[in-house]
């Protein structure tokens, strides 16, 4: 089956009435196709063409197309690999690629498949292995992950109006000596049985406080849900200030604050040396570090069960 789509009413976590961000509108603008092998009515493996934009609010006025790659993806044996080839150069002119799995990644030159560098991963904590619901590009088994929530006492949040089931884990389970978890909620769509938000709250060891809260979309084929791309920010709070940075500094918070001139005035200034290119504008409060990076990932041509074990044969045997 193939599903081609002029993608307008997309289904993602939030709903925003008739407005749409810039990024939400970056997705909608994109044509994607929707290659499913019929063999399986569940999302065994999956592969897509994935263009990442970015924008910071410290430096940038727009999304910028920062790196592009191709995704695969399949469970095996019950354990999910993953594969990503880079499409841009790396700095030294050669194409990367990586591969993983639940114990290892592998870092790999794509052209020649020279092995570069293993890193062991460390393992999930096992209240989190009920989380393993699968490739996360489709629908999941909501029931047995709210069944075993249940077991585990994790809060949950139901609203059956609005189809929406949220869990609240606990932050022992996430340790790490960089940074102190605040809070961890995953959400679902209770109806489609899909993921749609997870958000994070952490305070890092300089103090600040980072939110990341990650939005996942999808496109309906038929009667299932497939995974077309993922809108997350990242929002860095610092409390204090850089020490001897006066807070009464000029600064502007964005592009439209920055006061416009005639052409007149600017041919003037121009012509008496008082005009240069500044090629990095920085907005914002400069004793104030705190910013908000927005990632947007969107997939195209989709292929769902498609992909043959051979793909990740440098990392397993099979």
């Amino acid at each position: 089956m193939v599903y081609n789509y002029r993608y307008c009413n997309f289904f993602s976590g939030c709903n925003t009435g008739n407005s749409i961000s810039p990024e939400r509108q970056l997705v909608s603008d994109k044509e994607i196709s929707v290659s499913w092998n019929d063999t399986s009515d569940t999302i065994n493996a999956f592969e897509a063409k994935v263009s990442v934009y970015s924008m910071n609010s410290r430096r940038d006025t727009s999304l910028n197309l920062t790196s592009q790659y191709h995704l695969a993806a399949k469970l095996i044996n019950d354990e999910q690999y993953v594969r990503l080839d880079m499409l841009n150069q790396s700095p030294d002119g050669r194409f990367r690629s990586v591969i993983s799995n639940d114990k290892e990644m592998i870092m790999f030159d794509s052209a020649s498949n020279e092995i570069q560098q293993r890193i062991p991963l460390e393992a999930a904590p096992d209240d989190l292995a009920f989380m393993g619901y699968g490739l996360g590009f489709g629908k999941v088994n909501l029931d047995s992950i709210k069944k075993e929530a249940t077991r585990l006492n994790f809060d949950i949040t139901e609203d059956k109006k609005n189809s929406s089931l949220t869990l609240s884990l606990p932050n022992e389970l996430f340790t790490s000596e960089f940074e102190k978890r605040i809070s961890t909620r995953v959400s679902f769509d209770s109806a489609a049985d899909v993921l749609t938000e997870m958000e994070t709250v952490a305070v890092k060891n300089d103090g600040a406080t980072v939110t990341t809260s990650a939005e996942y979309v999808y496109q309906k084929c038929g009667d299932e849900y497939v995974k077309v791309g993922m809108i997350t920010k990242i929002v860095t709070d610092y409390e204090k200030r850089i020490e001897g940075i006066p807070e009464d500094t000029e600064y502007f918070k964005t592009i439209d604050d920055i006061p416009e001139i005639s052409e007149e005035d600017f041919n003037k200034m121009k012509e008496n040396g008082n005009i240069f290119e500044e090629p990095s504008v920085k907005f914002g409060d400069p004793g104030d570090l705190s910013c908000i990076e927005t990632i947007v990932e969107v997939y195209e041509d989709v292929e769902v069960n498609k992909t043959e074990d051979s793909v990740f044969k440098l990392l397993g045997n099979f």
